[in-house]
């Protein structure tokens, strides 16, 4: 069979380090991703998300791919293929697609462990995903085909006439977490 990571969606407002706590080993190995916010700061990504873990006991690094020759960095794709979790920081979702598309990383991910995208880059996992400048479907990185990822905006509307019914969509809001074990999916709010 083909191995397919678990996947947790967040909104901004999810209480992660609470939800990973529960799921991983109290000394997890968690990697950050911060390439999509490589026009805002990927390295203020990287620490913001460190700091929201800062009360448990992982172990933490962040993985300053930013383009694609990083992306083909053979280290940061081993240390993705053996962290307990992968956290991809928002920011661009078609950047992060376009750079990672055909690389090592991308290769890495689909064989990871959990793979954790932060508000809108979540839709990128999927195939397809939601173009977020217009709200259609287009070509996703495919760790998982059952359903789509995409977060609430403008294009909402147009994305659900363009879908049929046989789609399952999920839409992530601030307080939220979609999650998706062993090929099913799984959705909790913060309260």
């Amino acid at each position: 069979t083909i191995h397919s990571p678990d996947f947790l969606a967040t909104g901004s407002e999810f209480p992660l380090a609470e939800c990973l706590v529960a799921q991983l080993p109290a000394e997890a190995d968690v990697v950050i991703l911060p390439l999509a916010a490589v026009f805002t700061g990927a390295t203020e990504a990287a620490i913001a998300v460190a700091e929201l873990l800062g009360g448990t006991d992982f172990r933490v690094e962040a993985l300053l791919v930013t383009d694609k020759e990083s992306a083909n960095n053979e280290h940061f794709a081993q240390r993705i293929r053996e962290a307990d979790a992968v956290i991809v920081t928002d920011g661009s979702p078609l950047h992060l697609r376009t750079t990672l598309r055909e690389t090592e990383v991308e290769r890495a991910l689909r064989e990871a462990s959990l793979v954790v995208g932060m508000g809108s880059v979540a839709t990128v996992f999927g195939d397809p995903m939601i173009d977020p400048r217009g709200g259609a479907p287009t070509t996703g990185m495919g760790l998982f085909t059952d359903a789509i990822v995409t977060v609430e905006g403008p294009t909402l509307e147009r994305t659900r006439e363009l879908l049929t019914d046989a789609v399952d969509l999920y839409v992530v809001e601030p307080k939220m977490g979609i999650y998706r074990h062993s090929g099913e999916w799984y959705v909790s709010s913060a309260q």
